[in-house]
């Protein structure tokens, strides 16, 4: 299915207005751009600089990256969600499907949002090796989960989906006892770097990772938007609500209406055939 929706993507050859802020520029400009926006470690202008070295193969190179690592995030998702008993076969394959396919953001196909993709890739990675390391004791995977998701919260909102990543661990560690909240804060005492890796990222981002130049003060909170969190709260989210509603469902389905068609249909007929598959099993299991 998600071969079927973004293939297309990746042979894509347009440049949009957005890209042009990295495209077609020498690759010490893209390096210089990151570091004055304060990204951490400027990594997406040295990852330009090889890819724009490849001449023609560049934009087909960015755009295979992103496509890659959208699909293996939704690998990694199904087999985390076999770690939630009280979601079967059939309903793990209907959320992996949706994640997969639904046009939640259409800019992926920008150049300028490739980054945003890996480090979309590097917090599922990241997740992953959380719980297996929580199932396998392996501080080799401890690690690596810790230095991943680090990594990841170069995309700023990760930093609010990390708790998905220690809500997901409590609920590990608590299936199969009764919940005790004791016993619960005493193993999580001895997670700490667990529960502060935000909080360092943002220290060190604040510490050496500020905007300068033409971008003093880019993407910063301020004191004044704090205060006037509240009464801007319902405006944001009515409009963004909205904006997601018309341009990612009502204007993608007139223009992409075939493609939906036949991928809620195929959609369909897997689910049914495994259900029928699932039922036929239990009944021979029952004239068994």
């Amino acid at each position: 299915f998600y071969l079927i929706s973004y293939f297309l993507s990746v042979v894509n050859q347009g440049v949009f207005f957005d890209d042009w802020v990295t495209f077609n520029h020498q690759g010490d400009d893209n390096i210089l751009f990151f570091r004055e926006i304060g990204y951490f470690l400027y990594w997406p202008g040295y990852f330009l600089k090889f890819a724009y070295s490849l001449g023609a193969f560049g934009v087909p190179f960015i755009r295979l990256t992103g496509f890659v690592c959208m699909g293996a995030s939704t690998l990694i998702l199904y087999d985390l969600l076999k770690r939630i008993r009280e979601l079967d076969p059939t309903a793990r394959l209907a959320i992996s499907i949706l994640f997969a396919i639904f046009p939640i953001n259409p800019e992926r196909i920008s150049l300028n949002n490739f980054h945003y993709l890996v480090c979309y890739f590097a917090f599922f990675c990241g997740f992953w090796a959380l719980v297996r390391w929580q199932e396998t004791g392996s501080w080799r995977m401890r690690v690596a989960g810790v230095l991943a998701l680090f990594f990841s919260f170069s995309t700023a909102s990760f930093l609010l989906f990390y708790s998905i990543v220690i809500a997901m661990l409590v609920y590990l560690d608590e299936r199969d006892r009764r919940w005790n909240f004791k016993s619960l804060l005493l193993t999580w005492t001895r997670r700490v770097d667990l529960l502060i890796i935000p909080g360092v990222f943002w220290v060190v981002k604040k510490m050496y990772f500020q905007p300068f130049g033409e971008y003093v003060g880019y993407n910063q909170v301020e004191m004044s938007a704090i205060q006037n969190f509240f009464s801007s709260l319902l405006y944001i989210l009515k409009e963004n609500f909205w904006y997601m509603i018309k341009i990612d469902i009502l204007i993608y389905a007139r223009d992409h209406f075939f493609k939906a068609l036949i991928i809620t249909a195929v959609t369909y007929l897997v689910l049914r055939h495994i259900k029928w598959k699932s039922l036929s099993v239990k009944k021979a299991l029952l004239i068994t």
